[in-house]
């Protein structure tokens, strides 16, 4: 009751991540405590909320099908495979019943957020920095038909926080992407210039690279071993890694997110998104 009488908008970006774990795992700490920040900006008086979801909301499958338009409703595409993802998926639902109820709120989905453009600190225990780092130890990568849609956190934050205080904002979607996401081959390049040795194969036969080489805890992806052991393709999600297996295919799969409205937000504004260049 104290901090509903104190508070004048609530940012509300936290949540339990983890790429292997079930939905029940992530239950109370994503999904229970958004309803209970929801009735607290509802609680005294009317607060805003500001909610970061994640682009994991939309499944890989639906995703490759046609762009993902922000503020159009997820009713209709299909729930996806990771834990995480559906937490935030039935997460972000409460948050736009709320809307829809009359409470002020922004949802914002991020894709891949990653180290900080000018000082490069980062969460290096996150799935990206695991699989750049895991193909590393195992000397190869393997040549997935997906775009890596890498957000400096810097970025993200500046964003958010820009549009968030701007009036026209409340009752939008915001998709915080990058606009030039790298295909798995340009990742390759980036590491392998680095003097890396390491090889460019199909999946299956890094898949058994990997089981063969990576199947010891010193291995940045042991912890994700089970999941890449048992399918014949796998499915990078803002979310972590997806249970549905996906073809591969020599074209990758094209930034399926329209950013208008956050595009739209930043016009005129110093916050842009860095371009994944050779130097970042």
């Amino acid at each position: 009751q104290e901090l509903a009488a104190q508070l004048d908008v609530i940012y509300h970006s936290g949540a339990l991540v983890n790429s292997m774990s079930p939905y029940e795992t992530f239950k109370a700490a994503n999904v229970l405590v958004t309803q209970e920040i929801l009735r607290l900006a509802s609680q005294t008086k009317v607060k805003p909320v500001h909610f970061v979801s994640s682009t994991g909301v939309v499944s890989s499958g639906n995703a490759a099908a046609g762009t993902i338009q922000e503020n159009s409703s997820l009713d209709t595409v299909a729930m996806p495979g990771s834990g995480y993802a559906q937490s935030k998926r039935v997460a972000e639902k409460l948050v736009t019943i709320a809307r829809d109820r009359g409470l002020p709120v922004c949802i914002y989905r991020p894709g891949f957020i990653t180290g900080h453009s000018q000082t490069g600190i980062c969460n290096t225990d996150d799935i990206i920095y695991r699989m750049i780092k895991g193909c590393i130890q195992v000397e190869s990568m393997p040549n997935l038909n997906v775009t890596l849609d890498l957000n400096p956190c810097d970025y993200v934050s500046q964003a958010i926080v820009h549009l968030s205080q701007r009036p026209q904002s409340l009752g939008n979607v915001f998709h915080l992407v990058n606009p030039q996401p790298l295909s798995m081959g340009e990742v390759y390049q980036y590491v392998a210039s680095r003097g890396y040795p390491l090889e460019f194969v199909d999946y299956n036969r890094w898949q058994s690279q990997l089981v063969k080489k990576g199947n010891s805890p010193e291995n940045a992806l042991y912890p994700l071993l089970p999941m890449f052991a048992a399918q014949e393709n796998i499915s990078l999600e803002a979310g972590g890694i997806s249970a549905q297996a996906q073809p591969v295919e020599s074209k990758p799969v094209m930034q399926p997110f329209d950013a208008q409205n956050t595009n739209a937000g930043l016009v005129n504004s110093p916050v842009t998104c860095p371009a994944l260049d050779d130097e970042l």
